[in-house]
Parts: C-alpha cells; sequence; structure tokens
C-alpha cells in the first residue's frame, strides 16, 4: 500500500494498492464473485495482478477496516472523445456484507473520485443490474445518472 488517506467515521480507511497488497485485493474480489454466484477465474486473477503492476491500465483501492479490509474498487482508464479527454471505468466495487449500510461506500467512491481527479480523469462510467434499485439509488445519490444508450460487449478470442 502506497499512502493512508480518507479516515472516515464510518470506520475505513482508503488505501491506494500497491503491489504488496495485491494478495488482499485478490482475496475481496474472490469474496465479491462469490457472493455474486460466479467464482474468480485465472484470467480474471491476472487482470488485477496487471492492473496493479501497470498503473497506466487503471488502479485499485482497498477499504481497509481497524482489524480487516471491508471492500475494494477497481477502475480502468480509457479515453473519451465525449468526455474531453481521459476516462474511467469502474470494474468493481465491493463492501463486504457486515459493513454495509455504515456510509463506506460513499467513502471509497469519494476518495477514488478525488484520486481519478488528481490524474486527470474527467469522467467515470459504470454499468449495474437494470433490475438492482438499491444499487441504482446508490450510484444516483452520488450523482451519477442512468445513460440512455445501450450498452453492448463481446468477448473476443478463446477466453476461459
Amino acid at each position: 500500500m502506497r499512502g493512508m488517506r480518507g479516515q472516515g467515521r464510518q470506520g475505513g480507511v482508503v488505501l491506494p494498492v500497491g503491489a504488496g497488497a495485491v494478495d488482499r485485493l485478490l482475496a475481496l474480489a474472490e469474496a465479491f464473485h462469490r457472493e455474486g454466484g460466479h467464482p474468480l477465474h485465472d484470467s480474471q486473477r491476472q487482470a488485477i495482478r496487471l492492473l496493479v503492476a501497470e498503473p497506466e491500465l487503471g488502479r485499485a483501492w482497498i477499504l481497509a477496516g481497524k482489524h480487516d479490509d471491508l471492500g475494494y474498487a477497481t477502475c480502468a482508464f480509457t479515453y473519451s472523445v465525449d468526455a474531453g479527454g481521459r476516462a474511467a471505468t469502474l470494474d468493481d466495487l465491493y463492501v463486504v456484507p457486515r459493513a454495509r449500510g455504515r456510509g463506506l461506500g460513499r467513502l471509497l467512491m469519494t476518495e477514488l473520485e478525488d484520486d481519478l481527479v488528481g490524474l486527470g480523469v474527467r469522467a467515470i462510467a459504470l454499468m449495474a443490474d437494470e433490475g438492482d434499485r438499491r444499487t441504482r439509488h446508490f450510484y444516483e445519490m452520488l450523482g451519477f445518472s442512468a445513460n440512455p444508450l445501450v450498452t453492448f460487449s463481446k468477448t473476443l478470442g478463446n477466453q476461459a
């Protein structure tokens, strides 16, 4: 981990992830994916390691509690003509179930947004399940709005 910032009244500290904390980040990603019913694959583990090792790709943060980790977020950098430059996609945002409802997700988002602004990021995009009203409400409270465009994706190559 690099510096410590974002100490919140909620009992969490937001820490940018460095090479020494990849195992902690992977443990949180495993928990997130397990909770969602889809295990983390080796290709995803490698993508997380690469994201941390190559900062030009994006950033990762851990939400650390007093005794253990409470969540994490990852963003990948993009470039957007519409945004007028560097943009980011929020790939994962996760707070462990026992720590939800205490404002820690908001703390994590506030800190990562501050970091991204400092890195010249002009816009953040994210995806949420259309039917997940709680998650949609959370992002709307943070100033995000649903985009009327439909997101399409396609997996390329032979991926596991």
